[in-house]
């Protein structure tokens, strides 16, 4: 089972005479020769990383008319240099994307283009992974798309009802390392209080520390992807840190399969949540 590079956000790629580019691009591996012979791998046990990378697409597009050939080649060069998500679409159906700019389009046209033409898309791409299925709660109003790995009824599954020192577990579906969850602490009945520290987020290799007064019925939204943190919509990076026995460069890992967490914290009362909201993550 393979894919297609299917589409620019909504804008559907032509799907006569394909040629997907159905590679990888190239991780990051960064290494030392020794005297000795061989290398030292910087790495060591984490997994290497992309950087920014490019896909090419070789397709045909064919119209009834040269006015919708022509409506159709200005409407692609348009997405030239504008930031969009690529999708791609499994055998089966399934859409994923990353975040990318179609840097070029490259062709010829001879006398005989007159209904049809022959293009290369050349895209770049920032993602570190694709990203499939959206895990967490949405709204309609959220300003997330349906294309975007969204289903009705999903989101339950990651909302924890919690109690200090008591672990949960966090499925990630995918077959990498999702770096970037959004992590929301709503507090129950009473405030979570100050302490030394308030609140405490701990997994595998990593340890997250909160240390001021969330109202009750308030949250605490910590973006491991944009590293932002907000307390009932306010900036409170100030009262952030990572613990003594936080391991890792990122804020947070969910390895492909299930990331046991545990939260600990001061006060609350009853109906103390965490949420994680992230998308699966696909080489």
């Amino acid at each position: 089972m393979t894919y297609t590079l299917a589409r620019i956000d909504t804008f559907e790629l032509p799907d006569r005479l394909p040629a997907d580019d159905v590679g990888t691009g190239q991780v990051k591996t960064p290494f030392v020769d020794v005297d000795f012979g061989g290398a030292f791998d910087l790495r060591r046990n984490d997994d290497s990383v992309f950087g920014s990378r490019t896909l090419q697409k070789r397709c045909l597009f064919y119209f009834s008319d040269q006015d919708e050939r022509e409506t159709f080649f200005r409407d692609l060069r348009g997405y030239v240099g504008v930031p969009a998500k690529l999708f791609r679409t499994w055998d089966d159906g399934t859409d994923e994307w990353v975040s990318c700019r179609l840097a070029n389009i490259r062709g010829t046209r001879t006398l005989n283009n007159v209904l049809h033409q022959e293009v290369t898309l050349i895209f770049q791409i920032y993602s570190p992974y694709w990203r499939g299925s959206y895990n967490g709660a949405w709204t309609f109003d959220s300003g997330k798309k349906f294309d975007y790995g969204l289903e009705f009824d999903s989101g339950d599954d990651y909302t924890f009802n919690v109690t200090s020192g008591v672990s949960f577990d966090v499925v990630h579906d995918g077959n990498t390392i999702a770096k970037d969850p959004i992590i929301t602490i709503t507090s129950g009945s009473a405030a979570i209080t100050s302490g030394s520290p308030a609140l405490t987020i701990s997994a595998s290799n990593i340890e997250l520390e909160y240390d001021a007064t969330i109202n009750a019925n308030e949250s605490l939204v910590l973006n491991c992807g944009n590293f932002s943190v907000e307390n009932n919509g306010v900036d409170d990076y100030a009262n952030f840190s990572r613990g003594s026995n936080h391991k890792i460069n990122e804020w947070f890992r969910l390895p492909a399969g299930t990331t046991e967490v545990t939260l600990t914290f001061t006060g609350g009362g009853g109906g103390v949540t965490c949420e994680f909201a992230f998308y699966d993550g696909h080489q």
